[in-house]
């Protein structure tokens, strides 16, 4: 039935639109409009943050009063502000692992791993890894890299035990 009612639609002269008043367009966009601005800056106080809670009014604001695209760019900017801020305070941490590894290896293995031991050093990462932190975990780790051998060839980071970490937390 719906597959014959949009084929009679297609194919008729003239437009079936032509014939519906334009308000009650106007009226639904209007109504879905309010019902998205009560659902997502009223009603959302309580699903989200004091900080996300403001960003979204901020950003509504700024569509409002600049246009569409350089508002959403503002809002962008401004979660990406924030987000910055936040993580780069909580900050990470390296510490020095002083464990040894728990594989089961040949004596003259052991014999290699033990002559060659001040050469390596095993870092544990902490917190969060990402752009904002990177400088000062970078200082950390030489801080804890200068405090071995200067015959170093092996430095392990370890960053499993990290909370979270984009992609520049790996390099």
């Amino acid at each position: 039935v719906i597959i014959l009612c949009e084929a009679i639609m297609f194919v008729l002269p003239f437009s079936i639109l032509a014939y519906v008043p334009r308000m009650f367009f106007g009226a639904l966009l209007t109504f879905i409009g309010v019902d998205l601005i009560i659902d997502h800056l009223v009603e959302s106080f309580h699903r989200m943050g004091p900080a996300d809670y403001v960003l979204a009014w901020l950003t509504f604001l700024a569509i409002n009063l600049l246009n569409l695209e350089l508002g959403m760019l503002v809002g962008i900017a401004l979660a990406t502000l924030h987000f910055v801020l936040v993580y780069a305070r909580r900050g990470s941490s390296a510490m020095l692992l002083t464990t040894r590894s728990r594989v089961f290896r040949a004596f003259q293995d052991r014999q290699v791993l033990d002559a060659r031991a001040h050469r390596v050093v095993a870092l544990q990462l902490h917190g969060y890894l990402f752009f904002g932190s990177a400088v000062r975990l970078l200082e950390e780790v030489k801080g804890c890299v200068v405090i071995q051998s200067p015959d170093l060839e092996l430095v392990h980071l370890d960053g499993t035990p990290s909370r979270a970490r984009d992609t520049t937390g790996f390099l």
